[in-house]
């Protein structure tokens, strides 16, 4: 009875229920990477002086690049992974999972590359004052070469809350809150 309810939740339920439901989750990570910036900004202000909390501010549109490349493989990944879900064909799922790591390794890959290679002139462009210049430089670095080990998959997390099983069955879990709590920890 009880995997029977489970099972058409998405054909019962409100889709006002539904959406507040999966959007809440998706809100939810957008405010902590949001405040993961923001704490990011106070410590190196307080820890290091305004001239590095400058340095930040230079480089965030770089930062919100990577993220709108992340967002467009995760959100097109998702759509492709959520309808081979819907049709009961979790293979198709996975090989969509598998072709979404590589893509996002390449394209992060070229960002790091490409952005550590024109890293200097690309933070003069920005507006980059000679003050600023040196902490704009080693941030920049820094968070070039995290985009190799960020993660573009949010938005696949996000098309797996809810799983369809061989069986037919709907199972829900939260991988979604995995990542939130990942970056509320760090």
């Amino acid at each position: 009875m009880a995997e029977e309810q489970v099972k058409n939740r998405l054909e019962q339920d409100s889709i006002g229920k539904l959406m507040l439901e999966l959007c809440t989750q998706t809100t939810l990570s957008i405010m902590i990477y949001n405040i993961y910036t923001i704490t990011d900004t106070f410590y190196v202000s307080k820890g290091i002086g305004s001239v590095a909390s400058g340095a930040i501010g230079i480089f965030s549109p770089v930062l919100l690049l990577v993220n709108g490349v992340s967002s467009t493989l995760g959100t097109g990944g998702a759509s492709i992974i959520s309808r081979r879900l819907g049709e009961r064909n979790p293979a198709g799922g996975k090989k969509v999972v598998g072709c979404m790591m590589w893509l996002w390794v390449l394209c992060s890959l070229t960002i790091t590359i490409t952005g550590l290679a024109f890293l200097e002139p690309l933070l003069e462009l920005l507006g980059s004052t000679s003050e600023i210049y040196p902490y704009a430089v080693e941030y920049g670095r820094i968070m070039l070469i995290g985009t190799i080990i960020s993660t573009g998959f949010s938005g696949i997390m996000r098309a797996e809350a809810v799983r369809w099983q061989p069986d037919g069955s709907c199972l829900e879990h939260g991988t979604i809150w995995m990542q939130i709590m990942r970056n509320i920890l760090v």
